[in-house]
Order: C-alpha cells, then structure tokens, then sequence
C-alpha cells in the first residue's frame, strides 16, 4: 500500500543478503530479470534466483544467477501461467537468522510497472525467529504453489549441488522449521479452486460496506451477461450481506481502451455503475490501468475496508475459473486496508 517499486521487492533487509528466492509470472524481460538479480544478491557460482515464467520459445535463459525453470506442455494443468508471485529467502550478514518474503504483483517483470503502467504490489517480511502464526500462513501457502510448479517443470538447475548443498537448501529448511499454523491464509491462488470464491470468504467484514471499487487490466467484452462479472460479483456481496443493496459503485477503466466494456456501457451504468477514469501518486492521469483489484469499504473521514489485488484479472479465465478447469494459474491477495486511509473525491488516499 505504498509507492513501491518492483525492484525494491526485491531489496535485502537491513544487514541481510539474498539467498536464493522463487519467482514466477505472465512475461519477463532481460533487463528487468537482470536488474532483480543484482538487487536481490551480488554475484554467486550458484543460482539465486528460479524463475517460472508461462512456456514462451523467448525464454530469458542467460542471465548469471538466475535459472530458467523450463515449462513441461503436456498436462501442465493451466490455460495461461499468470500469477506473479515472489517467495524469497535472505540470509542475516551476521548469525544465522533468516528472513522470508513473500511478494505478490499486479504487473509482469518488465518495464511496464516500471513506467506507464499502473500497478499494486504487496509484501510481507517473516523473520524466522520469531514468526507471526498469519505470516506462516501466507509463506506455506506461497510455497505450495510454488511446489505444484516445479512439478510442472524442469528444475534440473536448481536440483544439483554447488559446493555441496542446492541452491534452495537454506529456504526449504527455514519453511519447513516454522512451526505449524491455525490461520486461514490471505494468500490465494487459482490451482484448483477460481479465484472469485476464494475472495468473497476472505473480504468481507463484520459490517456491511458501503463502497465497492474495482479494477482490472481486461475484462470480458460480451457473452457472459449485459453488465458482467462487475454485476455478478456485486450481487454475490450483497447476498452474503457484505454489501448494501445501495452501496456506491466504481470502475476504474483506461479511457483509451475501456478494457473491452465499451458495449456494456449502458448496461453498468443502468445498474449503478460509476465509470471512472484511473489516476495515481506516480502517474497522473496519463498513467495506464493493469493492476487488478477489488476494493469493499465503509467510512468517511476514516475509512475501513479491505482490498483484494492480485494477477487475475476480472475475467472468465482469470477469477471464475480454476486453473485445473481450463483457467490460467492466478494468485492474490486480500487484506485488511491500512489505518489512516480518507477519501479525496473518488479516490483513496494515505492520509
């Protein structure tokens, strides 16, 4: 919930070092992948880095320290690989503390987030020696997506030793010495359930919202209703009485491109939809809208909520199906919005 940029997921904490970290996304390029290897670490004789990136024959393969994990095609139980996701180890200077992260992206690692795009970011830091039974939740469930992945793929690379120990030794030993969880994760991820279910049980509250904002990098243009998965996802709030039946609606859309609803238009509109043009700290008015989000508040002066953002985008193939049922592999997040937050007309901002 903070101007951050992709390359400072990436930073070490104070008086640590990369160790080695998994990542996975939609797309890649050289120079953003070689720009996250020099911040997450200096240079090794080993890998730090494994990345799973969705089956291209562009693969960004020679980069010093990051190994391309190579996507098998046949039964690789996904449409599109598209959740953007980090889980990283780093090593204490002195000692032998040990830091997770998890990091969950709106945007792919390219320039894009970078420059015009407007995108989310979210990350949480677990210090293994004193780790908070929610932050076990999240790492654990980060993890096993990450497991179903590596099934998926070639992961010779990392599967070797250097100097006698793999690459992912110190990481896999930190996960599986945290101790046991009893918290419901806010991480999710589509492998086997659609993300639209799994968001309406983590993002309501004890009291009923009065606001609901939405946006997403592409929707679907026609053939699933006249207003949408919009109206379809407004409706499923106010049934399980997370929203007002009267609630304020918001939908963030590039002017230039409408994300494919400029024919359900008319229709969002009748049923009390504001269509509202993206702005932000960074970017304006200029900048262009790919982060995805779903945003269900109450409040004036002071407003509270949650917020769910992530890289399904709020579509047929990226929240209402599971990637085992022909949908693309998603993740996300949703989690409580941060205190301090007031309105600025039809914005939220940090107050």
């Amino acid at each position: 919930m903070q101007n951050t940029t992709l390359y400072s997921l990436f930073m070490p904490p104070e008086n640590c070092f990369g160790d080695f970290g998994l990542i996975c996304g939609f797309t890649a390029t050289p120079q953003v992948l070689g720009q996250i290897r020099r911040t997450f670490a200096g240079e090794m004789a080993r890998p730090v880095l494994a990345a799973f990136i969705h089956p291209t024959v562009n693969a960004v393969s020679d980069i010093p320290g990051l190994a391309w994990m190579w996507m098998r095609l046949g039964q690789r139980g996904y449409n599109l690989l598209h959740a953007k996701v980090a889980l990283l180890g780093f090593r204490r200077r002195e000692g032998d503390g040990y830091i997770l992260r998890l990091a969950v992206s709106t945007g792919n690692w390219t320039q894009d987030p970078l420059t015009g795009s407007i995108d989310l970011f979210w990350s949480v830091d677990v210090d293994t020696a004193k780790p908070g039974d929610q932050d076990i939740a999240e790492v654990r469930a980060a993890w096993d997506m990450f497991g179903w992945l590596r099934e998926r793929a070639d992961c010779a690379l990392i599967e070797r030793y250097y100097d006698g120990s793999r690459p992912d030794a110190r990481l896999e030993a930190a996960l599986n010495a945290l101790p046991a969880s009893h918290a419901a994760p806010r991480f999710i991820d589509s492998r086997s359930r659609a993300l639209f279910p799994q968001v309406l049980e983590r993002i309501g509250m004890r009291k009923r919202a009065t606001r609901l904002i939405l946006g997403s990098g592409y929707f679907e243009a026609e053939g699933d209703g006249a207003a949408g998965l919009p109206e379809r996802l407004r409706q499923a709030l106010v049934q399980q009485k997370s929203l007002t039946k009267d609630a304020s609606l918001d939908l963030f859309l590039n002017p230039m491109s409408c994300q494919g609803l400029v024919a359900r238009a008319g229709s969002l509109s009748a049923a009390g939809w504001n269509l509202r043009r993206p702005w932000s700290v960074v970017h304006g008015d200029e900048g262009r809208l790919h982060a995805k989000f779903i945003l269900l508040a109450s409040g004036g002066t002071e407003i509270v909520g949650r917020v769910y953002l992530g890289s399904g985008n709020l579509s047929g193939n990226g929240f209402e199906l599971a990637a085992d049922a022909g949908g693309n592999l998603e993740a996300g997040v949703v989690v409580d919005l941060p205190e301090g937050l007031g309105w600025r007309g039809s914005v939220a901002q940090i107050a």
